[in-house]
Formats: structure tokens, sequence, C-alpha cells
């Protein structure tokens, strides 16, 4: 498995508190079988470290805990406002793993905004959204597919499978095969990782393939290959 959303990178935001924390998620990862995670720190347009600070946190980050033989890859979970695009382009705000994948948290703007239209300015520009944990930002049920098929890529959080409060939408979302990547969203060592448990589950209600697709293949290729 494939971890796309985590919040390990020590001191930077509301995550791991130092490399103790951060060292006992990344092994309880491994533990589950998962072989790589990106770490993707909270950035805004305005506030914050910028991409080179948390470049240089993080290669030293990696340096320390590649030998417990997870792969790490950098990216950033970016609070949606006007500015954040310009930024990204500018490389002022974290992509993917350096690729076009931008990760996008919607649910915490303080801005107005007409999704949609957003996911197409991205898309102009040469950049594809991946909607951090979609399942909150309760749309119906249509307008889910229509941010898909407008080009926006759908993450759902590990934890929300088994949350009764999002149940219906999850369920549509799996059985629609709308759902692109399954990411733990994990803060500290002290929370639930359970990227296992959740695999488990997709594979048991969907099929084998489309669990591997979420779960692994669709970050490799699109995240770490750039395909």
């Amino acid at each position: 498995m494939i971890d796309i959303h985590t919040h390990i990178l020590n001191g930077v935001d509301n995550g791991c508190k130092d490399y103790n924390d951060a060292g006992k998620v990344v092994l309880k990862a491994k533990s589950q079988d998962v072989t790589a995670m990106f770490v993707t720190p909270h950035q805004t347009a305005y506030a914050g470290f910028d991409a080179d600070s948390l470049k240089q946190k993080f290669n030293k980050f990696n340096e320390i805990f590649q030998k417990h033989g997870v792969d790490l890859y950098l990216g950033a979970e970016i609070e949606y406002s006007k500015d954040v695009l310009v930024k990204v382009f500018y490389k002022k705000l974290l992509s993917m793993n350096n690729t076009k994948f931008v990760l996008i948290d919607f649910n915490s703007s303080q801005e107005e905004y007409d999704l949609l239209s957003v996911i197409k300015d991205y898309k102009a520009h040469g950049f594809k959204i991946i909607i951090a944990h979609a399942e909150c930002l309760n749309l119906k049920e249509s307008e889910y597919l229509r941010i898909k098929n407008a080009g926006a890529y759908i993450q759902v959080d590990a934890e929300d499978i088994f949350n009764k409060k999002y149940k219906k939408i999850i369920d549509y979302l799996f059985e629609e095969r709308l759902v692109d990547f399954v990411a733990s969203n994990i803060h500290s060592s002290k929370g639930n990782y359970i990227m296992d448990k959740a695999l488990k589950d997709v594979t048991k209600r969907t099929t084998k393939d489309y669990a591997d697709l979420i779960f692994n293949r669709n970050a490799k290729n699109l995240l770490i290959l750039g395909k």
C-alpha cells in the first residue's frame, strides 16, 4: 500500500510533535504493509512554511527514516484560496512529489468558491486536483460525479470508511467507483492507523483489483512514476 496523505513531518503543523512520534507512525505503517508514504504538511497561500523550508526539513526527515524501509515522498495538503493556483504554478506551494497533482483541502477554506470552476481552472493551467477527504464536503451524490467528470481526483480518509456520519456518501463513492485514493490523514502515533483494515473492507465491498488500484497503483503510477 501507498499512503498519500499524512502529517508526520514533525514541527511544521498540527501533526507529529517530534521524530519519535513520527517514527512510531512509520513503523506502524510498515507493519501494515505500507511501502511508501507521502509527507503532506498543511500549507496555505498566506502563512506557514514555504516550499523551500519544507523541502529542507523533509530532506533531514528522510535521512533519518529511510532506514525503516518505507519510501518517503514530499507533498502538501493545501488549504484552498483563490491565490493557491499562482503559488503552486511558481512552486511556492508544493505539489505531490513535484508532479502536476495538487492535494487541496476545500473543507477548511475561508473563501467562497465554485468547485467545478476551480477544477477546470487548474486543469487549464496543467494541474490536477486531488480533493482531500472529499467525503467531508457534504455534496450531493450527483455533484461528486460532476467533479469527477470535470477532472478531479477523490481521496477519502481510511477512518471515515467506518464513520457512521459518512456511511451514505462513502457507500455511494465506492459503489460508483469514484474514489481514486484512500489515505490515513494520520496526525500522530496516538491516532488510529487502520490502512490494513480499510483495505480489507474495500476489497470486500468492491473487488481486489479496484482496492489495489486506489490503495497502491494510482499512487505509484500517477504520483511516483508521474505517468
